[in-house]
Parts: C-alpha cells; sequence; structure tokens
C-alpha cells in the first residue's frame, strides 16, 4: 500500500464540516439533558408560558438546528476522499487512486493534482448525496445496503458515466480544444453517447480487483 493512501490535499485553516459537525452534537447533547431537567422541574408548571417556550424550543427549536447541522455536514464531508474511504467496499479505489505507480485514470489525475482536492467529489459531484434528487435517492440505497451488509461483493457503476463531470475541466483548455479528435466527437461527449474512456483508458482497477474480502 502506498505511504500516501488515504490521505488528501489539507485545506488551509480549520474544517468547518468538523466545526458544523461539533455544533451538532453539542446541541444534540443539550437538547437530551434539557429534556431531562425539563422532566424533573418544570413538567408540572407546563401551564406557564416560560415553560411552553422551554418546551417548544426542546422538542422543536434544538432538534431542527441539530438535523441541519448534521445534514451540512454529512453533504461537506462526502466531498472529501476520506469519506469515500470509509466504507472498506471502497478501500481499493482509493488505493489506486493514491499509488504513484498506478495508470489508472483516476490515479494520473491524483498524483498530477490535475484535481487538487477533493478528488473522489471532482469526478462524481453528479453522483450518490451530492447529485439531483435521484442520485441522492441512489446515495442513500447505498447507504442503508452498506449498513445491512445487502452490497453486491463486486462494484460496479449502475449507469453511464456522465462526460460533462470531464468537460467541466477539460473544455476550453488548450491541450484538450487543440486535439483534432476531440473536436469530431465533442457532439458525443456533450451528450454521454460516447465515453472519454474510450481512449484514455480504465478509470479504477479492474473489477476483480474490488472483489469485497471481508464481509
Amino acid at each position: 500500500m502506498n505511504p500516501t493512501a488515504f490521505q488528501e490535499i489539507s485545506h488551509a485553516g480549520p474544517q468547518l464540516a468538523t466545526i458544523v459537525r461539533v455544533l451538532g452534537v453539542f446541541s444534540a447533547t443539550v437538547g437530551l439533558i434539557g429534556l431531562l431537567v425539563f422532566e424533573v422541574r418544570y413538567r408540572r408548571s407546563l401551564t406557564t408560558t416560560v415553560s411552553k417556550l422551554l418546551l417548544f424550543t426542546l422538542l422543536f427549536v434544538i432538534p431542527l438546528f441539530s438535523v441541519t447541522m448534521a445534514n451540512y455536514f454529512v453533504f461537506e464531508d462526502t466531498h472529501r476522499v476520506s469519506a469515500c474511504a470509509s466504507c472498506h467496499v471502497m478501500r481499493p479505489i482509493v488505493e489506486d487512486m493514491q499509488d504513484l505507480s498506478s495508470q489508472t485514470l483516476a490515479a494520473r489525475h491524483f498524483k498530477n493534482r490535475w484535481i487538487a482536492e477533493d478528488q473522489c467529489y471532482g469526478c462524481h459531484k453528479d453522483y450518490g448525496l451530492q447529485g439531483d434528487f435521484k442520485a441522492k435517492m441512489d446515495g442513500m440505497r447505498h447507504l442503508l445496503k452498506y449498513t445491512t451488509r445487502t452490497y453486491p461483493r463486486v462494484i460496479a457503476f449502475q449507469k453511464p458515466f456522465n462526460t460533462q463531470n470531464c468537460l467541466g475541466c477539460h473544455a476550453g483548455v488548450l491541450s484538450f480544444e487543440r486535439i483534432e479528435s476531440h473536436q469530431m466527437v465533442r457532439p458525443l461527449l456533450q451528450t454521454s453517447r460516447i465515453s472519454c474512456l474510450n481512449c484514455h483508458g480504465r478509470p479504477h482497477p479492474a473489477v476483480d480487483r474490488t472483489i469485497v474480502v471481508n464481509d
């Protein structure tokens, strides 16, 4: 395993996602403790305005704040490579990407810093929890399968890759635009009728290298 595995380019300054996570956990803890205190001290005085406001805050305001913080943390944290690596079924993919000797497309993008940070998200930003409503539903389905251990033993992409993810970085760049073959297939690329992988090789290891051995 390459020594850079599971390490990503660090962001400057404090991680906002971490701060949000701490705030979410803190607010949830305060809410639970507050409910216990309310049960002991204010339950019999629910007729007062103060007690009603306190109960409303404990039952609705604080939980809403905690849920908001939790959702923000999930969507921010899933940008990071470490979030992908946290699922052991994805670790071979991340290890290969961070392997300096690998020649897969993802590894070449990583070691050449063609994508400076959040490399997984850079190519899959329309997929899973980061994409549209359908993609979010797929992401939740994947999370459920992972949690219940009902995922398939081999990781496989279930739909055609959206080449707009590639064009979002490469289109307009001189090194891309000056290649004649790119211009010839441009209409096909823009509608994902042809894949960049047809010419540029496999994005990740062969399927047999991603088999889960420790279910």
